[in-house]
């Protein structure tokens, strides 16, 4: 009985995969939280991301504002932020539903997507501070953005 509890606990410790936590603080546009997971999983499986845990924020632009402020030294609302933090928790998310709304009216979800993608490639250590930099990362967020449509791993209502 014993050595079963010890294995349990070991496959339980190696979990590839981190976990995610998403918390929707905002109005202007639902949010399932099951398709953030499944968008997520998907790039984690395509990067071959594993451990540790990543948190999405949904805030509204007062909230985008403030944070914006306070860490970026800039207080206007944007579209997303994020917070590398370490290995065991690779760090947070922060977005803003209602930019996209304004972005792509049309597309809202889509254009979340999009924003979430970019978060996460900053989370793995994609960079976009330099013009060389920067194509790589938009290259490859337009590739994870094509290959999730076409999976149908997109957010939605």
């Amino acid at each position: 009985m014993e050595r079963r509890r010890k294995q349990k606990s070991d496959r339980a410790s190696k979990n590839p995969f981190p976990s995610i936590k998403v918390y929707n603080r905002q109005t202007a546009l639902p949010i399932q939280t099951a398709s953030v997971r499944r968008l997520v999983r998907f790039i984690i499986e395509e990067k071959k991301i594993s451990g540790g845990q990543i948190s999405i924020y949904f805030v509204g632009l007062r909230a985008s504002s403030g944070i914006h402020a306070k860490f970026f030294n800039d207080p206007t609302p944007t579209d997303c932020m994020t917070f590398p933090i370490s290995r065991e928790f690779l760090g947070e998310c922060v977005i803003c539903p209602k930019i996209a709304l304004e972005r792509a009216p049309n597309t809202p979800y889509q254009e979340i997507s999009h924003y979430l993608i970019h978060c996460l490639l900053h989370l793995i250590g994609y960079d976009d501070i330099d013009k060389k930099k920067q194509v790589v990362m938009h290259k490859e967020e337009r590739r994870l953005l094509a290959l999730a449509k076409r999976a149908r791993c997109l957010l939605e209502a």
